[in-house]
């Protein structure tokens, strides 16, 4: 029975530590893209004529 509780509580912080993992990756992705979309705002709202390069 002791075998089984520590099996269960170690897939248990596994699947937590899988989750948080996904969480921060995401986090990441979406201050990276937010980033970038700010920067492309920013150069369109001064009105500059070479905001295509941020595009790419």
């Amino acid at each position: 029975m002791a075998d089984d509780d520590d099996n269960n509580r170690r897939t248990g912080a596994l699947v937590g530590l899988a989750i948080a993992l996904a969480l921060i990756v995401a986090g990441l992705f979406l201050v990276q893209y937010f980033r970038h979309e700010n920067a492309v705002e920013d150069c369109l709202l001064a009105h500059r004529t070479n905001c295509d390069a941020l595009t790419r």
